[in-house]
């Protein structure tokens, strides 16, 4: 509620309780009939402070006890959110201009920022260790650098996509739809089912047959992205299965909302590289293969001998013989390598 109908509302509770019309209330208070009449019709939606005490003169009461009202406090909660949401989208604006100025700045002096930034690891750490955090960190911003900036692209061909196929359709808020279906699109895996719940919703409202055209549409739009373009522009950016990416979105956009689901597959892959190397220094360090088909049908690993030992089923054999080669060249290359 906007603080001139609280204002309206309350002259029309005093006239009821006074049992005054507008005329009676122009020759108590002096407020001339037209400006009445124009406040109380919403013609205008300005009235002056002299002007409304005037008419609290005319009703007996002070100004006080006019704006006495819970009315009142629904308008400042109100102008309070209103508030809060511009000066929100105020800092908003500002975080991204300043974000952008930083970013110009750094972008300009990446490479004399990253020596520096080795120089230091180097100083700090013996060179095995820096040597190891020096690749994750590079390893990292190929992982972030390449998933960001090639869903941001695979996002806008689908986005334009979206549009000249709905435009073609002639389905209603072509660019709304569009622009929703490219923006959510970034979120890996379930963006183009969260884009398509409000899209169907403006569509369906207007036209229920071309809300059906549109699920239809969405799906095939999801099978084209996910099996042709999505990998020919991503790649095996992130080397995740399926698993660990569903696994990544749900844990991160759970703690950090969008960004989260957004950011957390590159920071998935990231953790797992991490883990991967970890793992395959330890099993080098023993001598043992760090090629995950050999453990598929491992039983264990012989103790005097070294040599991982499986199971005797005649169908785990056969795989066993026939990854068998490739199994003993993993372990000779481990033990090479040591």
């Amino acid at each position: 509620m906007y603080l001139s109908d609280a204002v309206r509302e309350r002259i029309k509770f005093y006239q009821k309780k006074n049992g005054m019309s507008l005329w009676a209330l122009f020759k108590a208070s002096g407020v001339p009939i037209s400006t009445l009449a124009a406040f109380m019709s919403k013609r205008t939606e300005l009235i002056k402070l002299d002007t409304l005490l005037h008419i609290c003169e005319g009703f007996g009461i002070t100004i006080t006890e006019f704006f006495e009202d819970d009315i009142f406090s629904k308008v400042q909660t109100y102008l309070t959110s209103i508030t809060s949401g511009v000066i929100y989208g105020v800092k908003f604006v500002l975080n991204v201009i300043v974000g952008l100025i930083i970013s110009v700045y750094v972008m300009a002096d990446q490479e004399h920022f990253a020596g520096q930034a080795k120089k230091i690891v180097y100083a700090m750490f013996k060179p095995v260790r820096a040597n190891v955090i020096v690749d994750t960190v590079r390893k990292s911003n190929e992982i972030f650098s390449g998933f960001i900036s090639g869903k941001i692209l695979d996002s806008a061909i689908i986005g334009v996509l979206a549009y000249i196929v709905l435009a073609i359709m002639k389905m209603p808020d072509t660019v709304l739809v569009a622009v929703i279906i490219g923006v959510t699109n970034v979120i890996p895996f379930f963006g183009p089912f969260i884009g398509a719940v409000p899209s169907f919703i403006i569509i369906v409202l207007q036209n229920p047959i071309q809300g059906l055209y549109f699920l239809i549409f969405i799906v095939v739009l999801q099978q084209i992205d996910g099996n042709i373009i999505g990998p020919k522009i991503l790649g095996s950016s992130t080397g995740l299965s399926a698993f660990w990416v569903v696994f990544a979105i749900l844990v991160f956009g759970g703690l950090w909302g969008f960004p989260g689901m957004l950011l957390g597959v590159p920071l998935m892959a990231v953790i797992y590289y991490v883990a991967q190397k970890t793992v395959s220094y330890f099993l080098k360090k023993r001598g043992l293969t760090t090629d995950t088909l050999a453990y598929v049908y491992l039983t264990k690993v012989d103790k005097e001998s070294n040599q991982p030992v499986y199971d005797k089923n005649p169908s785990k054999k056969e795989l066993k013989k026939h990854h068998g080669k490739h199994i003993e060249e993993s372990i000779e290359e481990s033990k090479k390598e040591e």
